[in-house]
C-alpha cells in the first residue's frame, strides 16, 4: 500500500473520530440502515480503498445519521459525485462534500 492511500486511510480515520465527537453519541439506530457505532466503523474500515477508488471521493468517516443511528460518510470533493453506494455492509452511505482536503 502506498503512504499516500496510508495517510488517506489515515485521515479518514481522523475524521472519522471528528465528526463522530461532533455529531455522534447514540449508539442506538433509529432509521433503516443507520446502526450502532462499532458496525458502522467496521464498514467504513472494509469499504473505504473501493469508496476512495470512486472519482470525486476523497475519504470516509463515520457520521450520525437522520434517524439518530451511525452512517459511513463518503467525503466528497465536490457536489454530485456519481457512483456513491446507498449503503455497504447493510449500513447507510451518505455523501458528505468537503471540497478539497490538503494534508
Amino acid at each position: 500500500m502506498s503512504n499516500i492511500r496510508r495517510s488517506f486511510i489515515a485521515l479518514g480515520l481522523v475524521l472519522a473520530l471528528i465528526v463522530t465527537a461532533v455529531f455522534g453519541g447514540n449508539d442506538q439506530a433509529s432509521a433503516a440502515g443507520e446502526t450502532d457505532l462499532g458496525r458502522a466503523i467496521a464498514a467504513q474500515e472494509a469499504n473505504t480503498v473501493a469508496l476512495m477508488a470512486i472519482d470525486g471521493v476523497i475519504g470516509t468517516a463515520v457520521g450520525q445519521g437522520s434517524g439518530g443511528g451511525h452512517v459511513v460518510l463518503a467525503l466528497a470533493e465536490r457536489g454530485g459525485v456519481s457512483g456513491i453506494p446507498g449503503a455497504v455492509d447493510g449500513v447507510v452511505v451518505r455523501p458528505y462534500v468537503t471540497g478539497k482536503i490538503l494534508a
